[in-house]
């Protein structure tokens, strides 16, 4: 791996700790290192994405791309990058993350702010194969009981009745952001009832012929979207993608 001048900015270093009045970042609290990459490295930085881009044909414009961060753990080895970059739709920014092998890629379009502390946990939780945690939401959520289930989901599935709308929203979403993929997906779970009347949902999805698999989560506003192909098969590694890349505060 190719050492610190690979790189513009460490964003974190044990020589500029935060003050222990404030809340470290998570991946930071794991020892993890934020870094910019430099100008004249983004290219090859990029390169990796651009090959993904196109197994997955999402139409991003990548020389659009922000400032690009590097996410490695506390060896050195690499995690993942992440920037905010244009897609096809004129005013649409979005959230990419991918890993240095080409393995594994990540979208949404709920930016946070991107500050880099979100971006840093966001590259972690998203391609780097960490569950990053949030802010508990749960005394947030109106109407919805969340009691485990014998599989260990708390969030209730959509009904039958209800799941051909939800389907036809994830269709539209995935055709409005470029995405050529026809989702196949376990049954798709409903996180809350909104005070504007959005509803979030989530789901494990298959998303080509060879089965491969990621998190998709969405509203039904239209407002956030989610696609992240490394995940845990697990009912709290959904409910905590929707809340930092679909959950609208």
């Amino acid at each position: 791996m190719k050492t610190l001048p690979y790189f513009a900015t460490i964003i974190f270093s044990t020589s500029a700790i935060a003050n222990e009045s404030e809340e470290l970042a998570f991946y930071y609290q794991l020892g993890y290192t934020l870094e910019e990459v430099a100008d004249i490295n983004r290219p090859e930085a990029l390169e990796t994405l651009v090959s993904i881009r196109k197994s997955q044909r999402m139409r991003g414009h990548l020389e659009s791309c922000e400032t690009i961060y590097h996410l490695a753990d506390e060896t050195g080895q690499s995690v993942a990058y992440g920037s905010i970059c244009k897609t096809d739709q004129a005013n649409l920014k979005g959230f990419f993350c991918w890993d240095k092998g080409g393995q594994h890629f990540g979208y949404a379009n709920r930016r946070h702010g991107a500050s880099s502390d979100w971006m840093g946990d966001s590259i972690l939780h998203g391609c780097g194969g960490a569950l990053v945690p949030e802010p508990d939401h749960r005394e947030k959520i109106d109407g919805v009981e969340l009691v485990p289930t014998r599989d260990g989901w708390a969030l209730p599935e959509v009904g039958w009745g209800e799941k051909r709308p939800v389907v036809t929203m994830l269709y539209h979403d995935l055709k409005r952001l470029g995405f050529d993929i026809s989702p196949r997906c376990d049954p798709i779970r409903l996180i809350s009832l909104g005070e504007e009347g959005n509803n979030y949902y989530g789901a494990t999805c298959k998303i080509d012929a060879a089965n491969h698999e990621a998190v998709i989560c969405l509203d039904n506003l239209a407002e956030n979207f989610g696609i992240f192909t490394r995940h845990q098969k697990t009912s709290k590694w959904t409910e905590l993608t929707m809340y930092r890349f679909c959950w609208s505060d």
